[in-house]
């Protein structure tokens, strides 16, 4: 079996109280659900979610998705 590529985020640490903070409070946020975004938003790739509230800041922030929200 093969094992996926899994790489930490050594930047993270040091958006943690800044960015990510002020993306929860602007969205109404988890700070786990902030911290996908400003990783996602830092680096500039799709976010990858079904969560409906994470998918509208995810947007408000002028971010691509990907994956459908099921109804």
């Amino acid at each position: 079996m093969g094992s996926l590529p899994i790489r930490t985020d050594a930047e993270t640490g040091q958006h943690a109280w800044n960015a990510t903070l002020r993306l929860a409070g602007r969205h109404n946020l988890t700070l786990y659900g902030a911290a996908y975004l400003e990783l996602a938003k830092r680096r500039g790739i799709p976010l990858a979610t079904l969560d409906r509230e994470l998918r509208a800041a995810a947007a408000a922030e002028g971010m691509v998705l990907l994956g459908m929200v099921a109804d």
